[in-house]
């Protein structure tokens, strides 16, 4: 890009948004090994002002979190960093900084929330002590002046009892928990700014909700700027005033709120709008943005979305573009837009694509029933393992499925939905109820029989990467299923039945000596699922599939598992927290609150007319794209009750904001709304 085009950009920012806090100019950070050269940064400029959230959005692999670490000068140790450009903090140079003086700009004046606060926070210190090394090194403060402010912090980011918790360890904390603490650590040198990487990436929705309004609030009463780094286009539309769209390294649009979700300009930032699910898009697959992002090792010549992009023509592989403006506060870089060019074709219009009948059920027959299971793990203590108690993971579900269905269930982290699907892959032996699964006792099988009909039951678990041994190669772990489970199959067979499940997934057969490393994220759970396709499966429990995949590689992997369904006649029990997946994806939903089913009907009955409070809390908690949207979040306080000790009566009654003294007392039946569509609720009766 050229200079000029560069100070326009910045001329731009500072028209729109005044004098910054906060300026990276034509920021460029390559880090060079032996092997080669990784262009982490190249040529990012913004503005963040005092008191605003500027948002950095994009996919994995683009540079986001490391255009912070830049920021923050932790760059990882390598033999070369070349850096270039500018980072300037109230006009201080920080990459001039020298190491001791940065010491006192982070946590200080900048402060960072990572991204997972399990691996962030030291499992050894106690909170108390975590939050009190930033009080000791940026304020001073020791002994019972500082624990007094630690507690008050605690306090301020909303920990429940922050007098009891300032000694608890992290594993003694839920995920909400710990992102709090996170936040109390980054908020306890008082920063100018707080850099945010996906701080909301793995909670649930109603958590996600109460620390979106955290930072909100804090940023409100301390007047501090916030960069925001995300893939999350709702949660983009709730919390930034401008918004960077990153790829490949560069920045390719850069808008404010309303532009950038009114008109989005790049062929990119159109496509992820495209890929998001939503029920409108119940009858078309999803928009796909195929391929990848480029690996920032390659010496990019020409636009870097070019190879993605279904409106390029020659000159984008020739020629890196320009900025140029759509209005006032909004530049894109892409060939399209220059007003001095008559491109091949003019309008940029997102195809429309062809209406997809969703899966026909058999009304009739069911594959999988459930009726009373629970699933209670004993606890035991002392010397002799005496059982002192037990937890109560699933207390009481029934569900069905029939052939060619998809159950989606939702609920909170902790709620037992994944006991629930390792249960019905009998990986998990279960204390009470029945599972009939194609007119079997599923939870009475044994030895041969269960054998037998294991191949019909298959799971997807939530990280691709984990389930996978490292040591074996693709075509190793695809075939493993089959050797396991006794398939009769010749050598010759064998390979063409794996290569056949590779191109059915979308991935060429050649890959079968390679290793998961050597794969995407997206990759990884293709073949996960080619795995699972390899015994011939009815039933396939998917545990959160696309939990961890960027919007545009959560488009292809559903459009595969529907497609692959209508082609074979699946059944799928879908496990996820993501509202608007099931809405586009499933059709039926079975809502879970500690261990119990409290809502269940189809998807319109369930997403358009919820009548269980917590169903209620969390359809109202999703975020939405929709920036002229005036929903109200029902705000939940606390979090999910112990499985160890679940409260009497009704067990969602302590955060229930409808709660009368009744649900306390009195455990709720089903209650049906319509034939299809019952819950769990004293309310329902009047």
């Amino acid at each position: 890009m050229s200079k000029q085009s560069e100070d326009q950009l910045l001329q731009s920012d500072r028209d729109t948004v005044g004098s910054p806090l906060l300026s990276v100019q034509d920021l460029r950070i390559w880090l060079s090994s032996r092997q080669q050269t990784v262009r982490a940064v190249d040529g990012i400029s913004l503005q963040i002002e005092r008191g605003k959230t500027y948002a950095l959005l994009g996919e994995s692999g683009c540079g986001k979190s490391m255009t912070a670490l830049s920021i923050m000068q932790l760059l990882p140790e390598v033999s070369l960093k070349r850096a270039s450009g500018e980072i300037l903090l109230e006009g201080e140079s920080l990459l001039d900084c020298p190491e001791q003086q940065m010491r006192q700009v982070r946590g200080g004046r900048i402060a960072m929330i990572f991204q997972e606060p399990m691996t962030s926070l030291n499992p050894v210190m106690t909170v108390g002590e975590q939050v009190g090394e930033v009080l000791q090194q940026h304020k001073n403060l020791r002994g019972s002046e500082q624990r007094q402010q630690v507690i008050t912090l605690l306090e301020d980011v909303g920990l429940p009892t922050p007098e009891q918790r300032i000694d608890a360890y992290p594993h003694q904390l839920s995920g909400g928990m710990k992102q709090r603490v996170m936040i109390a650590i980054a908020l306890a040198g008082e920063p100018d700014l707080l850099i945010a990487d996906e701080p909301t990436t793995a909670l649930d929705v109603t958590i996600q909700a109460q620390i979106l309004d955290l930072l909100r609030r804090l940023q409100q009463e301390r007047g501090m700027a916030i960069l925001l780094i995300t893939h999350d286009l709702g949660v983009v539309a709730e919390m930034a005033d401008h918004v960077g769209v990153m790829y490949a390294g560069q920045l390719v649009e850069s808008a404010s709120r309303e532009q950038l979700f009114s008109t989005p300009g790049h062929p990119y930032t159109r496509r992820l709008f495209d890929a998001l699910p939503d029920r409108s898009k119940r009858h078309q697959p999803l928009t796909v943005l195929h391929g990848m992002v480029p690996p920032l090792t390659a010496a990019f010549q020409g636009c870097r979305f070019e190879s993605r992009c279904d409106q390029s023509w020659g000159l984008c592989r020739q020629l890196d573009p320009n900025w140029f403006a759509v209005s006032l506060g909004q530049q894109v870089r892409c060939h399209q837009l220059n007003p001095e060019i008559e491109p091949p074709n003019r309008e940029m219009v997102t195809p429309e694509a062809e209406p997809q009948p969703l899966p026909v059920t058999d009304e009739g027959a069911v594959l999988l029933q459930l009726q009373g299971l629970k699933v209670h793990f004993p606890i035991r203590k002392g010397f002799f393992h005496r059982t002192v108690g037990e937890v109560k993971a699933v207390d009481g579900v029934d569900l069905s499925i029939r052939p060619g269905q998809t159950v989606a269930l939702v609920g909170e982290s902790g709620c037992g939905k994944t006991t629930v699907g390792k249960s019905i892959l009998r990986l998990l032996e279960t204390t009470a109820g029945s599972m009939q699964f194609a007119e079997k006792a599923l939870n009475q099988l044994q030895g041969r029989a269960l054998h037998q009909v294991r191949s019909q039951l298959q799971m997807i678990f939530q990280d691709p990467y984990a389930s996978m041994n490292p040591r074996m190669m693709v075509g190793d772990i695809i075939g493993e299923g089959m050797d396991a489970l006794g398939i009769s199959r010749t050598p010759a067979e064998r390979e063409q039945r794996i290569a056949e499940l590779l191109e059915q997934v979308g991935l060429s057969p050649e890959v079968v000596k390679r290793y998961p490393h050597e794969f995407s994220g997206g990759q990884r759970q293709r073949i996960a699922i080619a795995r699972a396709l390899a015994v011939d499966p009815q039933l396939i429990v998917c545990d959160e599939p696309t939990s961890a995949l960027d919007v545009s590689v959560q488009a292809q992997i559903l459009n595969l598992l529907r497609k692959l369904q209508q082609q074979q006649n699946l059944s799928y029990l879908f496990i996820t927290h993501n509202l608007s997946v099931v809405s586009w994806f499933a059709q039926e939903v079975a809502v879970m609150y500690l261990g119990r089913i409290v809502e269940y009907g189809t998807v319109e009955e369930v997403m358009c007319s919820p009548k269980h409070p917590y169903t209620q809390a969390l359809l109202s908690a999703v975020p939405t794209v929709d920036t002229e949207s005036q929903r109200e979040v029902i705000r939940l306080q606390g979090d999910q009750g112990s499985p160890i000790d679940p409260p009497s009566g009704c067990p969602f009654h302590p955060r229930c904001p409808q709660a009368e003294s009744r649900c306390s007392q009195q455990l709720p039946e089903q209650q049906w709304v319509s034939e299809t569509h019952h819950a769990t609720c004293l309310l329902l009766k009047g």
